[in-house]
């Protein structure tokens, strides 16, 4: 009989041993799954970002061809405002008729 007993303590204990295994194991999935879900929501804002970024860089190379526009147009007023005034001085130059 003593020896069942020990047998069956031992049962017991390695019951004991498989539960707490078991819901060491359940805590560690949970925490995996935690975890996954982290990740997931640290990719979709890094996402966001690169689109962020993205649109910036966009609107930064409009802006940088806007402003090359704008000195080509800058440069042709200022060739129609040199040959406006040369006009103007020759007109005031010619002698009245």
């Amino acid at each position: 009989m003593d020896s069942t007993r020990a047998l069956f303590d031992g049962l017991k204990a390695t019951t004991d041993a498989l539960v707490a295994a078991g819901l060491a194991s359940e805590q560690a999935v949970a925490s995996s799954q935690q975890a996954i879900v982290s990740s997931q929501q640290a990719i979709r804002e890094l996402q966001r970002a690169g689109a962020a970024i993205t649109t910036m860089a966009d609107a930064a190379l409009n802006a940088h061809d806007e402003h090359e526009d704008l000195r080509e147009t800058v440069r042709r007023l200022e060739g129609v405002v040199i040959q406006l005034s040369a006009d103007i001085r020759e007109l005031r130059d010619r002698p009245s008729q």
